[in-house]
């Protein structure tokens, strides 16, 4: 499971920057690491954060995907000062179970869930947000479902895991969308993201964020007023370093 597993090679490492009202508060490290049968990979990314009390918030995730691109095994870990809290997923597509175990300290707590099916486990980390588009591509005629395993369970244990749907709608355009990031036009393909199916019949405005061809790596999101993620620094070890500021090395 470790970044120096010798039948893992690095295929893409990177960063985000998070930014609140065109004001950096956090960032985001990535590394992608593949086998050499191409059958599994591997996401580790750590954000890190400054809350207003001035403690650093990290917060670590380990995602395994098999070659469907279904989780094999998630770890999410957060930790402020010596507090620490750990969630972990562990999937059993052929047996149709998530088997969750959430720790805090000597508190543990552990349980499973029966489901079968496509799905991808929820992370607060962006490297891993959208790895379900990778899974299966959303159909063009409408909105497309897809499961997510989310947590209730931050620092305490709240409850227990659930899926929750969420509906993908790619946005039309009549040729290959770029992007303006840094100061290169980059291929992208953008995505609006709902919490109801169209024929719900619900009125919401929805999330709308861009999609490098990557391994399901995402370029920028805007999920809430004035609050923006995007890349600022991408390389593909086949290709030269890219850094938001335009440069290449």
């Amino acid at each position: 499971m470790g970044i120096l597993d010798e039948d893992f090679g690095k295929i893409f490492e990177g960063s985000y920057v998070y930014h609140y009202k065109n004001k950096p508060y956090g960032e985001e490290n990535f590394t992608v690491m593949q086998n050499r049968q191409k059958d599994s990979t591997r996401y580790f990314a750590e954000a890190l954060s400054r809350l207003t009390t001035g403690e650093l918030l990290k917060i670590k995730t380990y995602y395994e995907v098999d070659l469907k691109w279904q989780p094999v095994k998630v770890i999410i870990t957060k930790t402020i000062g010596t507090d620490r809290a750990e969630e972990m997923f562990i999937c059993n597509h052929r047996e149709g179970t998530i088997s969750y175990q959430f720790q805090r300290g000597k508190n543990k707590k552990i349980l499973q869930l029966n489901l079968s099916g496509s799905y991808q486990i929820a992370t607060p980390t962006f490297t891993t947000a959208a790895l379900y588009l990778h899974q299966k591509n959303p159909s063009n005629l409408g909105r497309t479902r897809y499961i997510l395993i989310t947590s209730p369970n931050d620092w305490e244990f709240e409850g227990e895991i659930s899926d929750q749907s969420v509906f993908i709608e790619p946005k039309m355009t009549d040729g290959p969308e770029t992007m303006k990031i840094g100061e290169n036009n980059l291929p992208v393909k953008t995505f609006y993201l709902y919490a109801h199916d169209k024929m719900e019949n619900v009125e919401e405005s929805p999330i709308s964020f861009h999609m490098s061809k990557h391994v399901g790596l995402p370029y920028v999101i805007e999920p809430a007023p004035d609050t923006k993620i995007s890349i600022k620094k991408l390389q593909d070890f086949d290709i030269p370093t890219y850094d938001s500021d335009g440069s290449y090395r």
